[in-house]
């Protein structure tokens, strides 16, 4: 009763649904190089909707933007994608620590956003006056 699995959502439908969970659930096990050189759309995902990951110890080493208020730290490797899923059933973090979760993850967004804003602004400033990669130079 814990665990739905949903096909062909639409896009509207697929960000609800995201919205109304408690977590989302990256599969970060050791042989996926999510820990070390891969970035998971998971990631994303919980910075668009606010909504936290249920993460090992070593995420936050590795996605140094987040913090412990921006997810719900699991009980590292040894637990399991499905432990983490019935720990998370017996005991679900309260409204309130969820809210507040979902707080910094807006102000996480809001940093990031204006962070990449700069970058783009920074790159396309830099731009100006350079030929275009395609244009063609005597």
């Amino acid at each position: 009763p814990y665990v739905h699995l949903y096909r062909g959502l639409g896009y509207a439908d697929y960000y609800d649904t995201l919205c109304r969970s408690l977590a989302l659930l990256p599969l970060f096990n050791a042989s996926s190089g999510y820990l070390s050189h891969k970035i998971s759309s998971t990631v994303l995902a919980s910075v668009a909707t606010g909504v936290p990951m249920a993460v090992p110890p070593q995420f936050l080493q590795v996605y140094q933007a987040f913090a412990a208020e921006h997810v719900i730290i699991t009980a590292g490797n040894a637990t399991s994608e499905l432990d983490t899923m019935m720990g998370l059933a017996a005991q679900p973090p309260t409204a309130n620590t969820l809210a507040a979760r979902r707080r910094a993850l807006a102000r996480l967004r809001f940093v990031l956003n204006h962070q990449a804003t700069a970058k783009l602004e920074g790159l396309m400033v830099a731009a100006i006056g350079k030929p275009h990669a395609t244009t063609k130079q005597d």
